[in-house]
């Protein structure tokens, strides 16, 4: 037995998890959708980055348990090595039969974290840019929101650890100053949820995901994030006021034009009609029976993954050996 061939074996057992997740979520995608609709924005708020990242994470958890087990687990599903022969039991080759093979999986994992680490470089690069951006146009800081000199009708937070409100002068000469506070206590509530930094990090770790999947899934969660903001306006100055405050910008963010890349994705909010109807009728919150599904899944999954590791590793193991013959 070497830790070349366990590797190995951690390896193809977490690739082959990620892509049967990610498959799976792809065939039920539409129920799946559905069920989570049926949810309270601040359920969905944990479920759909849970959905977006479980591919990857349980595959990478996976592989390390199999990497690095002693394979002596307290429950003893299988003999453990045991192949119907006894050759079979101790069939692990030697390391320098691994080493070509190895070769060839780092250069392959190299270029992986390479893509991996230029893509999260692109996107920090253009939060940065972003930024310096909307700091060249801040004409001065209006109660914690910064005033943008442009006179299109802009709000929002840019920013992922210190994230800022951004206010545009347009937006303030068509708005009262309730609307104005409205506005403004939406967008803390982006910060206070964290929720730039939640969708910088569920978008780093959902590679796993089909595109369309991804897509659609990164759609729910900005539309939960944004209701959950919206309840908290709403809590304060009423629903009926906050659905007609949301109207009244959108139809103001119609005239856009020329918004770059960077600053289109900020502003973007999502389904207005949606959210306007979550806050005209409001949805029955289950939240007690998701946190206590949440409480139980988590573990369970934990103790699947546990559960399954040895028998990965025999059926893996014992394609190798016919393999090698």
């Amino acid at each position: 037995m070497n830790i070349l061939s366990d590797l190995w074996i951690g390896a193809i057992a977490g690739t082959l998890t990620v892509l049967a997740l990610s498959l799976v979520i792809r065939l039920i995608l539409a129920p799946t959708l559905a069920g989570v609709s049926c949810l309270s924005a601040n359920a969905r708020k944990i479920v759909i980055p849970a959905l977006l990242v479980l591919p990857a994470v349980l595959g990478i958890s996976l592989a390390i348990i199999m990497a690095v087990s002693d394979h002596h687990l307290p429950f003893d599903l299988m003999a453990h090595h045991c192949h119907s022969d006894a050759v079979g039991c101790a069939a692990h080759g030697r390391v320098s039969d691994y080493l070509p093979l190895t070769a060839i999986g780092a250069g392959l994992l190299t270029i992986f974290l390479s893509w991996t680490m230029f893509g999260m470089a692109e996107k920090l690069h253009a939060i940065v840019e972003t930024n310096l951006r909307l700091q060249r146009t801040v004409s001065k800081e209006q109660d914690t929101a910064f005033i943008l000199d442009v006179e299109t009708p802009l709000a929002f937070c840019a920013g992922l650890f210190t994230p800022k409100i951004y206010v545009s002068k347009g937006l303030t000469e068509r708005l009262s100053a309730e609307e104005l506070e409205m506005v403004r206590l939406h967008e803390a509530s982006h910060i206070w949820g964290r929720d730039l930094l939640v969708r910088f990090i569920v978008s780093l770790l959902s590679f796993g995901q089909f595109g369309r999947v991804r897509s659609s899934l990164m759609a729910a969660l900005v539309r939960a994030q944004e209701e959950v903001c919206d309840q908290k306006v709403a809590r304060q100055y009423g629903r009926v006021e906050t659905a007609e405050m949301l109207i009244k910008v959108q139809r103001l963010r119609r005239s856009c034009s020329g918004l770059s890349p960077q600053i289109s994705a900020a502003v973007d909010h999502g389904d207005i009609s949606a959210r306007t109807l979550a806050l005209i009728s409001p949805e029955q919150t289950r939240s007690k029976t998701t946190k206590t599904f949440i409480a139980v899944a988590a573990p369970g999954l934990a103790f699947a993954l546990v559960l399954a590791s040895e028998p990965l590793h025999h059926l893996i193991e014992t394609l190798f050996l016919s393999l090698k013959g």
